[in-house]
């Protein structure tokens, strides 16, 4: 039955930070709360995401990976003109670059309308769709610079032996 014609207290659900945590449970994801709660941080194939929901009508997806690249003037000029190119061809996300002192990095944003609420099935898919688009928008970025995917980039990194990373991990 539609959420319309349901009586009220039936109506589909909101989505708050304690329905995107489940949906990781329910899932069996990993993910980190951070921002006294307003935030669940979570990586897929190394990009790495920020679920946010900003109010009872918005939630906002944020992806970043940090690329290997030089961040000297001509190659972020070249990686700004590609994400310029692949950003314009998508209706999301909205993709730019930070250079800080790790290096250069892929940013996406995407913007959700929850205002109707969601129900589980609507949730997985607005989710799935998400992080794909934003994945598929670094993906499309890499590709077109003829770097490394994140998965491509995350598999040979877990191929590597242990001391090539640094030795084991700390505990």
């Amino acid at each position: 039955m539609a959420w319309w014609n349901k009586p009220e207290g039936t109506l589909t659900p909101s989505v708050s930070m304690d329905r995107l945590a489940s949906w990781f449970i329910t899932n069996s994801f990993a993910y980190e709360l951070g921002g006294s709660g307003r935030v669940i941080r979570a990586g897929f194939d190394g990009v790495f995401y920020s679920f946010t929901v900003v109010s009872d009508r918005i939630m906002s997806v944020h992806g970043s990976y940090l690329t290997s690249l030089p961040t000297d003037f001509a190659t972020v000029e070249e990686v700004r003109a590609v994400a310029h190119r692949v950003a314009d061809s998508r209706v999301m996300p909205a993709v730019y670059l930070v250079v800080d002192e790790q290096g250069l990095g892929l940013h996406a944003n995407a913007t959700v309308s929850t205002g109707g609420g969601l129900n589980d099935e609507q949730l997985d898919s607005v989710i799935d769709f998400t992080i794909g688009g934003i994945d598929g928008a670094v993906c499309e970025i890499l590709t077109e610079l003829g770097q490394p995917t994140p998965d491509q980039a995350q598999g040979s990194r877990d191929q590597e032996e242990p001391a090539a990373q640094g030795g084991e991990p700390e505990e």
